[in-house]
């Protein structure tokens, strides 16, 4: 078992590896053939699991027994494990083993999930990332440049779904995200519910990609490294810049605000665009989920913030848009409710920061939740701590490309759980969060 001598800590992944090969037919994978019953034979051996997995297996045969929702235990893992050397392909479409130790490669990294997710998931391959933005030699110029990114973004996530898909998943929102919130098990949800929930789901299935996959490109021109440094500049040459706010310009699709090194507070129903020098802030931000494609994008350059959204749907959540936060220094805080820090329903929502410990709170479909779309939290330095009540912390339901990423640091990981689970054992629930792939 040479296998043993090169990964001395393999323990950790012994039981779900014996589970594969010892609870599915040997004819759906060929486990023999591939070497994997004998490597599981011997794990077993060498750690002298013999009763765990015994236990393990009557508690599934119980699962089982008890659940027609499951039928045979083998059914969750044979669509997938049919051929095993096929996953690391699969997983190898959209997911990278490169480091990210720079902004410049994290951006690369985004627009690479943006353009793999839809090319991989709707066999999509037109070239639609814009040209690299000119760098603004004043503000009124990145301003305009603001504007005509948001209106191009905007008419590229409206235009992915029809006005009826808009207001049918408007209406119905609330009640599909509550329902998942209480529990994601189909089986134990009403005829009518189940009902709402395939309509729902038929609506976004009907989106166009292409439009949202274009949407994500653009938007994100607008994070290019080298043209956010030369707003930062102009900022700082502004009269305004030892003051809260610089300036503040209402659009037709929302509110654009630069913010200076002084401490502000922002509060907003109806932001575009904002980006913040200094100071320790605090943001109070809102969406209207009502699937209008209105984009919005926060970037602060320092600061100890807070971001807090006490209404589903805050920063960095994609819903039927693109949404983008990025906090390049500080220790922040980031707390909210469901839908929110890297979410994406039928859209693109993601949330970037650089350094600092940071705190992120949030109850459901949150750091890195995706639904017919893409999720990303990505955490480059700190330590820095994830605490979720349940669906996130690298979720992905139905076509859904959701992604957690802390680079380094002594973080923690804490998922409370929201639902009771189908073990049927008290005070235990589950959580659907940390690596959670349904649909």
């Amino acid at each position: 078992m040479k296998v043993l001598t090169l990964f001395p800590d393999l323990r950790k992944i012994t039981t779900p590896l014996v589970l594969l090969v010892c609870f599915i037919p040997n004819e759906s994978i060929n486990a023999d053939d591939l070497g994997l019953a004998e490597i599981a034979r011997g794990l077993v051996s060498r750690y002298s699991l013999h009763a765990d997995m015994q236990a393990l297996q009557v508690k599934f045969n119980e699962l089982a027994d008890n659940s027609p929702r499951l039928g045979k235990l083998s059914a969750l893992f044979i669509e997938t494990m049919h051929s095993p050397l096929n996953i690391n392909d699969l997983s190898g479409r959209f997911a990278t083993t490169q480091a990210i130790d720079s902004y410049s490669q994290m951006h690369s990294y985004l627009g690479e999930v943006i353009f793999k997710f839809y090319a991989s998931q709707y066999d999509l391959h037109s070239e639609c990332e814009p040209p690299p933005l000119p760098l603004p030699e004043t503000l009124p110029q990145a301003l305009q440049q603001i504007q005509h990114i948001a209106q191009h973004t905007h008419s590229l996530s409206q235009s992915a779904l029809s006005e009826k898909s808009r207001n049918y998943l408007a209406r119905n929102h609330q009640f599909i995200f509550d329902l998942l919130s209480n529990s994601p098990y189909p089986g134990e949800m009403e005829k009518v519910q189940i009902s709402k929930l395939r309509k729902f789901i038929e609506h976004m299935a009907s989106a166009n990609f292409q439009s949202l996959q274009c949407a994500g490109l653009s938007w994100l021109s607008l994070t290019n490294n080298d043209w956010l440094q030369a707003l930062k500049k102009l900022m700082e040459l502004h009269p305004n810049a030892d003051k809260s706010i610089i300036l503040s310009l209402q659009t037709e699709i929302g509110e654009i605000i630069l913010g200076g090194r002084a401490e502000s507070r922002f509060y907003s129903e109806n932001l575009l665009f904002i980006a913040d020098l200094g100071g320790d802030d605090y943001y109070a931000l809102e969406q209207r989920l009502d699937y209008q494609g209105r984009p919005q994008l926060i970037i602060d350059f320092s600061g100890d913030d807070i971001y807090e959204s006490s209404k589903s749907g805050g920063y960095g959540a994609g819903v039927g848009s693109v949404s983008v936060l990025i906090d390049f220094a500080g220790n922040d805080i980031y707390q909210s409710t469901d839908i929110t820090q890297g979410s994406g329903v039928v859209g693109i929502g993601m949330l970037l920061d650089l350094a600092g410990d940071d705190q992120y709170r949030s109850r459901n479909f949150a750091q890195g939740g995706a639904f017919f779309g893409i999720g990303v939290l990505v955490d480059l330095n700190g330590e820095d701590s994830y605490h979720i009540g349940g669906l996130g912390q690298g979720l992905g339901l139905t076509n859904g490309y959701g992604v957690l990423i802390d680079h380094r640091g002594d973080d923690s990981y804490l998922a409370t759980g929201s639902f009771p689970t189908n073990y049927g054992t008290a005070g235990l629930t589950d959580s659907w969060a940390q690596g959670v792939g349904l649909g």
